[in-house]
């Protein structure tokens, strides 16, 4: 087995122990993204949707129209149903699905939690397969180079000793 065969093959294993190691590393993260997509949007079936509002400017009763937020005493969240009720004048021209957010059962808000699992999966696979892809890009740069020059090499001197006799 020459050299270049095992330098190849040395490579192949230490990629495939990469991509193992690195996979193995990566899934919980993929794993965890698609669950937390999976809970919001569970949330978003459950629960109904509310448009944040000033306390000061809200309508109708506390606790059954809307709901003041603990951490920050002057913001509330009033549900669509409310809304629509409250708020006539507005209401129509209100786009809905751009102001409500879903309040998951422990009142937090996860409309601004909108990332795609995809990226996550984006960034495992470039953790996963770019180191192996760029030592096998570096490789195929240069060893047919190397491989190449000893052809030549080799051809010239069986050119030139064919020459001289």
């Amino acid at each position: 087995m020459t050299q270049t065969r095992a330098l190849r093959r040395i490579g192949a294993v230490l990629a495939s122990l990469w991509v193992i190691g690195a996979g193995t590393y990566a899934y919980p993260g993929v794993k965890g993204e698609f669950e937390a997509q999976r809970r919001r949007t569970q949330a978003a079936q459950q629960h109904t949707p509310m448009i944040p509002t000033l306390c000061s400017d809200a309508r109708g009763v506390e606790r059954r129209d809307y709901v003041r937020e603990d951490a920050h005493s002057d913001r509330c969240w009033v549900d669509l149903p409310s809304f629509r009720r409250l708020y006539p004048e507005i209401a129509p021209h209100t786009d809905e699905d751009a102001s409500a957010v879903i309040r998951g059962p422990s009142g937090g808000v996860t409309a601004d939690e909108e990332v795609s699992p995809w990226s996550e999966v984006f960034q495992a696979t470039s953790l996963v397969l770019g180191p192996p892809l760029l030592v096998l890009l570096l490789t195929l740069a240069f060893v047919p180079f190397a491989t190449n020059t000893k052809k030549r090499t080799v051809a010239r001197l069986v050119m030139e000793s064919g020459a001289s006799a």
